[in-house]
């Protein structure tokens, strides 16, 4: 049920204040979404669960083929993820794990606390989840980068009609406004992917193998050599740039993104995303870029000018996109990423495109976003720290969180457990 363009009166969205809720996606959907690779497990929403069997679940023979290597094993020896401080003769720093026997780790939702000292053996829970949270961000950047990307296309830069929130019983559908973002006051003019490397600064560019001894097999998931973020370009010729994936290479910089959360369905709702990884920065100016990194810029890919791409927006509630959208997607990922993508990492894309619209449908057709103010950064997430947990970081989620409905959800559900503190 979609239709492009039509006239309506035009609403300002401004990044300064929208970005963390960009960020949240990046990191949430990567999680959230069914997609083959967790095991066709149904989701908890039924509304999201019969979107996704109405689009077709595809049913992979071996799902965890394509899983990060991590999740299909325990970890025998590893360093425990986090920042490291560069020195003055080295900015790179490069480490290997050891994998042991083949493992399940609950894919299909958060893992217990039980199987994360037994996934990681030797390692409190809370370390297992530290390192749970590196593996799965390191997990599709160049995918979750064009989905998010055409995302914004699809539901900022065009109408169409979209789920109200707020739903309780039977389809309740409405149509959605127009929409711009601005930077300010200044209208964006083009966004787009950029193609590049990720250079340390004041932190080392931390990469990871991943080694298995009983097949001889090693794995390196990131290249810091091809890295993925996006761009945002004013009428004024400001340059921002929005970093929502350098995590992994050690670069903790967060954002508290729990305002965009409040007001979302439970379906979409995660808390261990409240403190969720991003830089957001113009570019020109030296005083906002990071001093933990630096990105090279080598090629960059607009997606607001490619006329082509608006061919593929469609999202027919009924039938999927066609074989001439996936076309149009298809040839753009392999300009993106300079080769052509494989059947699954279409797939992931796929899947990413329809929840993050059912998503981004609830917070534009809720205005929820006027609501926001300036968002609060951090140089890491406090919830990490092992050695000083901050408590009150804790009750997000949980049943003192009068916005969280009295549940423990996500990571931050997962935290309480482990500190003892789900018994409120």
């Amino acid at each position: 049920m979609y239709i492009q363009w039509l006239p309506a009166q035009t609403q300002q969205i401004n990044l300064k204040t929208f970005y963390p809720f960009i960020a949240y996606m990046f990191d949430s959907v990567r999680r959230l979404a069914p997609t083959q690779e967790r095991n066709n497990a149904k989701h908890s929403d039924p509304f999201i669960e019969g979107m996704f069997e109405k689009l077709g679940r595809r049913i992979n023979p071996n799902p965890s083929a394509s899983l990060h290597p991590a999740l299909r094993h325990k970890i025998l020896r590893a360093p425990i993820p986090g920042s490291r401080r560069a020195t003055s003769t080295e900015n790179n720093l490069h480490h290997t794990i050891v994998l042991g026997e083949e493992y399940d780790l609950q894919i299909s939702d958060l893992p217990s606390m039980e199987k994360l000292p037994l996934w990681w053996k030797g390692h409190e829970p809370l370390e297992g989840l530290q390192m749970f949270l590196h593996v799965i961000r390191e997990n599709s950047i160049f995918e979750i980068t064009v989905a998010i990307s055409l995302l914004i296309l699809s539901e900022i830069y065009s109408t169409h009609m979209v789920k109200s929130s707020g739903y309780s019983e039977g389809p309740c559908w409405e149509s959605r406004g127009c929409f711009r973002l601005e930077y300010g006051h200044s209208p964006v003019s083009d966004f787009g992917i950029c193609r590049g490397r990720i250079q340390g600064k004041a932190n080392r560019v931390q990469t990871w193998t991943y080694y298995n001894p009983k097949t001889s097999s090693q794995t390196t998931v990131l290249d810091p050599n091809k890295h993925y973020w996006l761009y945002f370009r004013t009428i004024k010729s400001e340059e921002l740039v929005l970093d929502c994936c350098s995590f992994s290479y050690g670069m903790e910089g967060c954002v508290d993104a729990s305002p965009c959360l409040k007001k979302l369905p439970s379906g979409f709702r995660d808390w261990g995303s409240a403190r969720t990884p991003v830089y957001f920065y113009a570019s020109q100016r030296s005083e906002e870029r990071p001093n933990s990194h630096a990105l090279i810029e080598e090629k960059r890919f607009s997606v607001m000018q490619n006329s082509t791409l608006y061919a593929a927006l469609g999202w027919d509630l009924f039938g999927g996109r066609n074989v001439e959208q996936h076309e149009i997607v298809r040839n753009f990922m392999n300009e993106v990423q300079g080769r052509p993508p494989t059947f699954a990492q279409e797939e992931r894309v796929r899947d990413y495109r329809t929840f993050g619209a059912l998503m981004f449908g609830q917070i534009l057709v809720g205005k929820n976003w006027k609501e926001w103010e300036k968002p609060v950064t951090h140089s890491r997430d406090e919830s990490l720290d092992l050695k000083n947990p901050k408590r009150d970081v804790f009750h997000k989620g949980s049943k003192l969180d009068k916005e969280c409905d009295g549940k423990l959800n996500g990571f931050m559900g997962l935290y309480c457990d482990a500190m003892g503190m789900s018994n409120f």
